[in-house]
């Protein structure tokens, strides 16, 4: 994370070091020091990017991510603001809006330096996510060798275990979320492959684990396995963190990760088509990891709409359809998918549901005026 350029004033560079290790209270104090001060400079770049730098600090990363989005606006010449923006980003596991942050400086930066630095991040995150072509045909080898000692029956357990991982990094790389739930099941199928041959090995339960828990209605099989990992290995991190997520503050959890999914959602108005995809790629990835949520994916197919990708946005709302949630909102947005990807008569239809549960006053106007306008059309 780069700091903001030219001298920092002596007390905030000595508000930022503290950050860090302070608690939430004393931070709270600090940020708000730094927020002051801002606000009384109005236009000091650098007391806002003192401030975003603090937000970063202090691992709120969708507030820094936010403050150097504007400095990013307000001054396009200054190509740290976008790589601090891109150090946000990938900090949220958005790492293909940090990509294309990371491009825009390499290819249209305005500070020779800078350039140097986001072409040499980019190269670096690549390589990490076994993009190069190298990368890629070497694990497309690998996978075909795996998948012969297997078949043969020669196959020892850790060789499953490298297969499911190699499915896993190639979901991560998917064009689509068809391609990367399709990866998602090879995975889970070369697993349950392996556990039936050694119904003990340790890491092949593990990553059974990892896969049933992102996987829609894999709720009872992941339990199983669970219950198997405590039996024969209690000292297991995956049980330990089954346990952690369990005793954290899951709502709270859950309620960042849909307003990061409702952000990337709002990119995909954009002009920027790269930028778009970008977006629609780290959405996509959500669905995939918490597939369990139908939230996620719900929010991926407005997205999907938004951008104008209507089959894909289609695809999305039948397989919601297909979980029959019976809730005011899910009838809602699934009333607008089909009726404005190319089934009006079935979009009407979930509207009139929509209606009838509508839970209070305001939803039931905005539902029927939403009728009102789609019948229009």
């Amino acid at each position: 994370m780069q700091t903001p350029p030219g001298p920092l004033a002596e007390r905030r560079m000595n508000i930022l070091e503290q950050i860090p290790a302070a608690s939430a209270e004393e931070q709270e104090k600090m940020l708000g020091a730094l927020l002051v001060e801002a606000e009384i400079l109005a236009n000091d770049e650098h007391a806002w990017s003192s401030l975003a730098l603090g937000y970063f600090h202090a691992r709120r990363f969708e507030e820094a991510r936010d403050l150097y989005q504007q400095l990013v606006d307000a001054f396009p010449q200054r190509d740290v603001h976008r790589l601090n923006l891109a150090t946000s980003l990938s900090q949220m596991g958005q790492l293909e809006l940090c990509i294309r942050q990371l491009e825009h400086v390499r290819d249209e930066g305005h500070d020779e330096s800078d350039m140097r630095d986001a072409a040499e991040m980019l190269e670096g995150l690549l390589e990490w996510l076994g993009r190069s072509q190298a990368q890629k045909q070497a694990a497309d080898g690998r996978r075909a060798a795996l998948h012969e000692s297997i078949t043969t029956g020669s196959a020892a357990p850790e060789e499953y275990v490298e297969l499911a991982r190699l499915y896993l990094r190639q979901r991560a790389q998917a064009g689509d979320l068809a391609e990367a739930e399709a990866a998602t099941s090879s995975a889970r199928e070369v697993l349950e492959q392996g556990e039936r041959r050694f119904p003990e090995f340790t890491g092949i339960l593990e990553h059974l684990a990892l896969v049933y828990f992102q996987t829609q209605g894999a709720e009872d099989v992941l339990e199983v396995v669970l219950e198997k990992l405590q039996r024969i290995a209690p000292e297991s991190p995956v049980l330990a963190a089954c346990q952690t997520a369990a005793e954290s503050d899951g709502e709270a959890f859950s309620e960042r990760m849909r307003a990061r999914a409702y952000e990337l959602m709002r990119t995909c108005q954009s002009d920027d088509e790269k930028l778009v995809n970008a977006a629609l790629q780290d959405l996509q990835k959500m669905v995939v990891t918490y597939a369990q949520s139908p939230e996620y994916r719900k929010t991926y197919a407005m997205a999907l709409l938004m951008a104008g990708h209507k089959p894909e946005a289609l695809r999305e709302a039948e397989i919601l359809e297909s979980l029959e949630i019976d809730s005011h909102d899910m009838h809602f947005h699934l009333g607008q998918l089909f009726s404005l990807c190319g089934d009006p008569a079935k979009g009407l239809h979930y509207l009139e549901h929509a209606l009838q549960s509508a839970p209070t006053e305001e939803d039931r106007k905005m539902t029927q005026e939403l009728i009102d306008r789609l019948g229009q059309r």
